[in-house]
């Protein structure tokens, strides 16, 4: 066990169960492949791994641009230092890169000779003119470099025919590695005259601005009493704040939460805009699905496109401001769509395991 599997994942990595999982299942197959791992991650990150693990990447949440321009070339010289000390047969994985990592990455291949395999997962599209022809001269920089060897992978078919086309790159699909355990999985016991709404994760304007607003404000005068569960950045953000029942919940949920707060409430919405995820996945909605709850989410998403495919339209919402909390009911009591919401739940259990994760990863970069 010479070579390593170096994991280069320059997000926030923080206590939620999804990113723990992903933790272990890169530990398995580093040990599969019979390689040392080593991780290196932002210095903000909270996630203590192993104790030789070097944290010394530079990420923030601020959105200063001196600062992120800074962080660059700090990111730079860190993968630089890195990289030097990299055997030949060492494979890089990089996940969770910001499009301000992916230049410092330039940088490191326009001054350096790349002579690892290296695996990247891209998780969004590059739609402005200017990321999308820098995106496209990384991709030159690893081709023009015989020695190196360029792995890009997804979990989005929609996205890698998309990349295909663009950048003439033949992207394999994963499947997703989020799902929820059967053990942790409870039903909760449903009333009808007080009904518990959850929208799980982070608070961001393109996954709860301006269509659950909308479901709101079309919600306020309507009699039936609901609760809704919301990270608490919210507040900040709707007006009407006093008008609704709220229910604030932290954002860094640990997976036992996570996994409580969806087993206490009634149903999922996931209210996200279109344009931001006609081309992106949800983990969040994985999980709903692979627990069996239900969960509503934007019409042209492609988490509405597995919908259709499950025969579940009826949990897909066309508009958020013509919708009601008696509408869900509705929905949520009709033992078809639980039938159906069943099946779909099996397929993705299945289809989504950690071992079909790592098996077909492995057959990935084997090739």
């Amino acid at each position: 066990m010479n070579s390593s599997l170096v994991c280069i994942l320059p997000a926030f990595f923080n206590k939620s169960g999804h990113e723990v999982d992903f933790i272990d299942i890169l530990t398995i197959i580093a040990h599969k492949k019979k390689l040392k791992i080593k991780f290196i991650l932002p210095k903000i990150n909270n996630l203590k791994i192993v104790a030789d693990n070097k944290k010394e990447l530079f990420a923030s949440y601020d959105t200063n641009f001196i600062i992120k321009f800074f962080y660059i070339f700090c990111n730079y010289f860190i993968l630089t230092k890195q990289f030097k000390r990299l055997k030949k047969d060492d494979l890089v994985y990089i996940d969770g890169y910001s499009f301000y990592f992916l230049i410092s990455l330039i940088l490191y291949l326009l001054t350096n000779r790349n002579r690892n395999k290296l695996v990247i997962w891209i998780r969004y599209p590059y739609d402005n003119i200017i990321k999308k022809n820098i995106f496209k001269f990384f991709i030159y920089l690893i081709n023009i470099d015989s020695s190196g060897q360029l792995i890009t992978i997804t979990e989005n078919f929609k996205l890698a025919r998309l990349l295909n086309k663009r950048f003439s790159i033949k992207i394999p699909t994963l499947p997703s590695h989020h799902k929820i355990e059967k053990i942790y999985i409870k039903n909760r016991k449903f009333n009808n005259s007080k009904i518990n709404i959850l929208c799980p994760g982070s608070f961001r304007p393109e996954k709860y601005g301006k269509n659950l607003v909308n479901f709101l404000e079309n919600n306020i005068k309507i009699k039936k009493i609901f609760v809704l569960n919301i990270h608490k950045e919210f507040n900040n953000f709707y007006k009407n704040i006093y008008k609704i029942n709220f229910r604030f919940i932290k954002n860094d949920l640990k997976k036992s939460e996570f996994v409580n707060e969806i087993n206490n409430c009634d149903f999922v919405i996931l209210p996200y805009d279109f344009l931001d995820y006609k081309l992106r996945t949800s983990g969040i909605f994985f999980e709903t699905i692979s627990m069996g709850k239900i969960v509503f989410v934007t019409s042209n998403t492609i988490m509405s496109e597995d919908l259709k495919k499950n025969n579940l339209e009826k949990l897909i919402v066309k508009d958020w401001s013509n919708i009601t909390v008696q509408d869900f009911i509705n929905i949520k009591n009709d033992k078809l769509i639980r039938k159906k919401l069943i099946k779909m739940k099996k397929n993705y259990v299945k289809m989504h395991s950690k071992e079909n994760f790592i098996n077909k990863f492995l057959k990935i970069i084997d090739k």
